[in-house]
Parts: C-alpha cells; sequence; structure tokens
C-alpha cells in the first residue's frame, strides 16, 4: 500500500506491542482505543484473519483493508488503511468477468490471472504459474503463433485469434484471444489478453440474444433517434464569450417551460443543447424524444409525430405517436426547417392547445409537451423566404439561442482540441502529451464548415494515425491542408505602376514564401498544401529565386 492510515506491531503471540498513525482521522479516532490494548492479543480488539496475507475487517461498522507481514525477529505488522485499495476493486471487478483475463509484463512473464482463467487455460494453484514466462506455463505453445508474444513483438494489438494448445494442467483446448499492448510514457511494459473457449462464447451468444430481444421489445421506429439521454450543461465545452452567452441564456430559460429555437450550423452541437435544457428543466425525469425531420420521408414524419389509426392506409396499426410518448416530458424536432408547410400547420395547431388527432382517426387526444427545435440556417431568413410558416415560427421561437459555429469562438479550438483527445485517446489506446504547434496552427486557421462535429471526426483521423505520443502534421487529414493556398497572406503592396503581370508574379512569390515557411520549407507538403504538382514548386522557387 503506498499510503496507509496506520502501522500495528505484533510480538510472536500477537499481542500489541505499539501503535503508529499516519492520519489525521485514524489518530482521532481509533489510535487511542488500540492504545489503550497494549500487550492485549489483537484478536480480541479486531476480528482480523492473520492466516492470511491481507483481506478487509470491520471495525465500529467501518470497513478497513489490511496487510500482514511476519519478519524474522519475532514480530509482525499489520499495515491498515480505511479505502479498499483500487488495485484490490478491479481485481474483484475482473474476476465478476466470464472469460479470462492475463496480464504479462514485457518479458512475457505472468503478473496476473482472473477466476474464469482458472477454468479455461490455468487450471493449477497461483504459486506454479505467476512470476513464470509463458511458454513455461504452457511449454507446448507455438511461440511464433502465440498471441501474447507476437503483441509484445509488433506492440499492436492482435485481435480474435483461434489457437489450439495445451492448458497448465495438459488439457488440449481451443480458444479465441484478443490481446492489447500496454504502454507508460510511450514505453512498452506489458500486454494483456482475453480469452474464450467454448463456454464463454456460448454465454456470451446467449447474453446477445437476451439484448436483442430486450431491444425488439422496447425499440421505437427505426428512424427515431430516441437515445439516452445523458448530456447536461457540464458536457457543453468551450471558454469563448459567445458560445458562453449561448449557454447562459439555455440555461436561464430550461426552468422556464417555455418553446425554444436552436439556431446553429450542422455540428454545432444543437442536440447538445437540447438535452442539457430538458436534464436541467423540472421534466427531467420524464422522456426525451428526439426526431431528425429532415432524415424521414413526409409520408412518414406524420404518423411518427401524431400516432395512426388502423386502417387509415393499407399496413396502418393502431399505434402512438410521440406526441402521446413523450406526455409530461419534452420532444426535439431537429432540422425544422425541412419540415413541409402541410404537416407544420398541423404541428402549429397542437402548439395552440395542446391537441391532436392521429393520422386517420377522429379522438382528440391532449398531451402536455414541450417543444425545442432547431434549425441549421437562419430562422429569419427562412421565415422571410416561406420555408418556415410564420405563424409557427413565431409560437416555436419564444426564445432563440444562436449556437456561434467554431470558427468564430476565439480560443475555443485548442480546448476541444485537448478535449477530445483526452476522452477519445483511450478508445484508440492513445497516451499524447505533445502536440505540434504547427499542428495548433493549421487548426486554428481552418474554417470548420463541419463545426465541432468535424473537428472531432479529425482528432479521431489523427488518433487512428499517430504513432508514439507526439500529435504532428502527419497525422492531420491531408484536406486541411488544401485552402491554404486560398487563404488570405499578409496585405502585399502592390505599386500602381507595376505591370499586371509583375504584380501577378510578386503575389505568387508571397504565396509560396508563406507556404514554404509554415511548412517548414517541405517539397512534398507545401506543394500539397498549394495543390499543385512538386516540379511545378520546384519551377516557381527557382523563377523567384527562393531559398530553400
Amino acid at each position: 500500500m503506498k499510503v496507509i492510515d496506520a502501522v500495528i506491531t505484533l510480538d510472536k503471540h500477537h499481542c500489541i506491542l505499539s501503535v503508529k498513525s499516519n492520519t489525521d482521522y485514524f489518530t482521532k479516532f481509533y489510535e487511542g482505543l488500540l492504545k489503550l490494548h497494549i500487550n492485549t492479543s489483537i484478536h480480541q480488539i479486531l476480528d482480523i484473519n492473520l492466516n492470511q496475507n491481507n483481506g478487509i475487517f470491520t471495525w465500529n461498522l467501518e470497513k478497513f483493508y489490511y496487510e500482514f507481514i511476519t519478519t524474522n525477529n519475532d514480530l509482525s505488522f499489520i499495515f491498515i488503511k480505511k479505502s479498499i485499495p483500487t488495485n484490490m476493486i478491479f481485481e474483484k471487478v475482473l474476476d465478476s468477468i466470464y472469460y479470462g483475463v492475463h496480464l504479462y509484463d514485457q518479458n512475457a512473464n505472468l503478473i496476473y490471472y482472473n477466476k474464469s482463467s482458472s477454468s479455461i487455460s490455468l487450471e493449477t494453484n497461483e504459486e506454479d504459474v505467476l512470476g513464470k514466462h509463458l511458454t513455461d506455463i504452457f511449454p507446448n505453445i507455438n511461440p511464433k503463433y502465440s498471441t501474447i508474444l507476437t503483441t509484445l513483438k509488433t506492440k499492436s494489438p492482435i485481435i480474435n485469434r483461434c489457437d489450439t494448445f495445451k492448458s497448465s494442467s495438459g488439457k488440449t483446448i481451443t480458444t479465441i484471444n484478443s490481446a492489447y499492448p500496454i504502454f507508460f510514457d510511450n514505453n512498452l511494459v506489458g500486454s494483456w489478453i482475453i480469452e474464450r473457449d467454448l463456454s464463454s462464447i456460448q454465454k456470451n451468444l446467449s447474453d446477445l440474444k437476451s439484448m436483442e430481444d430486450l431491444i425488439d421489445k422496447q425499440s421505437a421506429n427505426p428512424p427515431l433517434d430516441n437515445k439516452t439521454i445523458n448530456h447536461t450543461f457540464i458536457d457543453l465545452k468551450g471558454e469563448s464569450a459567445n458560445f458562453k452567452e449561448a449557454i447562459n441564456l439555455a440555461i436561464k430559460v430550461s426552468s422556464q417551460d417555455c418553446n425554444v429555437l436552436i439556431y446553429g450550423e450542422t455540428g454545432t452541437g444543437k442536440e447538445l443543447f437540447a438535452q442539457s435544457i430538458h436534464n436541467n428543466s423540472k421534466r427531467y425525469n420524464e422522456k426525451f424524444l428526439a426526431i431528425n425531420c429532415a432524415a424521414i420521408p413526409e409520408n412518414l414524419i406524420e404518423g411518427i409525430l401524431f400516432g395512426t389509426t388502423k386502417g387509415a392506409f393499407t399496413g396502418s396499426i393502431d399505434k402512438p405517436g410521440l406526441f402521446e410518448e413523450a406526455d409530461g416530458g419534452t420532444i426535439f424536432l431537429d432540422e425544422l426547417n425541412s419540415m413541409n408547410l402541410l404537416l407544420q400547420s398541423k404541428l402549429l395547431r397542437f402548439l395552440q392547445d395542446g391537441t391532436f388527432m392521429r393520422v386517420g382517426g377522429k379522438k382528440i387526444i391532449k398531451s402536455n409537451v414541450r417543444i425545442i427545435s432547431s434549425c441549421n440556417e437562419d430562422p429569419f431568413f427562412i421565415t422571410n423566404n416561406n420555408i418556415l410558416r410564420k405563424d409557427l415560427f413565431y409560437r416555436i421561437s419564444t426564445i432563440i439561442v444562436n449556437i456561434p459555429p467554431l470558427r468564430e469562438r476565439t480560443g475555443d479550438v485548442d480546448l476541444l482540441l485537448k478535449y477530445f483527445i483526452h476522452t477519445l485517446g483511450d478508445k484508440y489506446f492513445k497516451n499524447i502529451n505533445h502536440i505540434s504547434k504547427d499542428v495548433l496552427e493549421v487548426l486554428n486557421n481552418y474554417n470548420w464548415p463541419g463545426n465541432v462535429r468535424e473537428l472531432m471526426h479529425v482528432i479521431e483521423y489523427a488518433l487512428n494515425t499517430i504513432e508514439g505520443s507526439s500529435f504532428e502534421l502527419t497525422n492531420l487529414p491531408n484536406y486541411l491542408f488544401k485552402n491554404i493556398g486560398k487563404k488570405q497572406v499578409d496585405e502585399i503592396s502592390v505599386d500602381v505602376f507595376d505591370s499586371l503581370q509583375s504584380t501577378m508574379d510578386n503575389y505568387e512569390c508571397e504565396v509560396i514564401k508563406k507556404a514554404l515557411e509554415h511548412y517548414g520549407y517541405n517539397i512534398s507538403k507545401t506543394a500539397q498544401a498549394l495543390d499543385i504538382k512538386r516540379q511545378s514548386l520546384q519551377y516557381r522557387i527557382k523563377k523567384y529565386g527562393i531559398v530553400v
């Protein structure tokens, strides 16, 4: 244990000789009690099993973890920690998994395995295998084909490799193995493996079938986007003033139960705002149902929203729509500007009195639903151009939350870059500890038409290509460099008395100089960024006498 609360020294009869506390909490509540029992057997004070090297005991209704160590001079020590060590918790978690998990160091020596491994391949005692080399535990394994040895050699994951070998007890078994390298500070320190035998695979298939049946029972129409609602305002990352202004407005209106229109370009995070508003409202315990109005055919969306009646059209059944299912909750109408004008009029009627009828039905249904909608075009523009009904616009836009595009959020590219690297790094087994200044410059100069969503995809691309722990220019997708030749460079003075050709040459020379400087005078990258061939770039370098 790295940090302990106390250490108790015992004699050869397990009587208390001394107590030393390392924390104020233990000193205040427990050290004095133990010192009252000096020369008393520890077993009269604590319900602790000293036949085990470690374990957990309860004292005054509190749980303590202990380690017991004996010495050659008839003394022994009990190290006590109030909180249970993280590694012990991890071991309990891994022991609950029904497939085998092994952990090896960089030399392929076994340092850990879970309980399920005992019934799959390690049918022996811990002392017989822990610390031993893989080939000593499984002498008949083929070193050239071994999943662990291959992973340690290549420093890359090996996924779903089928292997037949003899277990530690000599039984022939077949397993499906996946192994992954473990890096610390960019150094390979070991590897871990998941092994599945026939019984664990059958268990997995059974679980998948159960989940499939559950999804079949509870899933709604396939086009709907009924995601688990787990986004709140804390998930909205940004420090720019205009982005914070949008968040603050959304927070203020979230508790007011009014209709909200969210305006933002594609990829700015409109649904994250909608979920956050719902989760911060008095309806947070009720349903949040989202529908993308642009993704569903016009002939289906009405039935999805308002429900259908049996016999209304061929194949129709009695089925409630979103406005019935979300009664008491929130509906998010994403890309409302894609909804046709006829359906907009039916939506307007619902907003006016909270009532509607199913498609083909005659019964009036009442529902108490909050509407949050969004559009990816200027709401005033689409209203003035009859894309969105004016009367509907006035109903849904009690409050308009304007999410600024990423290109207008000063400083947020760097913040989001680090956030995505942190949150996505584990998924791709990458630990990035350095970002090139050139990377930051390219990302901050890019226009981001796809906004935050595009930035996230760029980071995912990079994490798939990075080797090591440094994020360099070569890890960015090529399309980011395409527009650099079209970007505005520093103003170039032009003499009005120069010829047109001379002016064009001066401008081209300056653009090439700046591009070469930006890419460290790398001819290939500069030519790619300027969208010209290497030979063309080299010709111009020579023509203008540019020193590289």
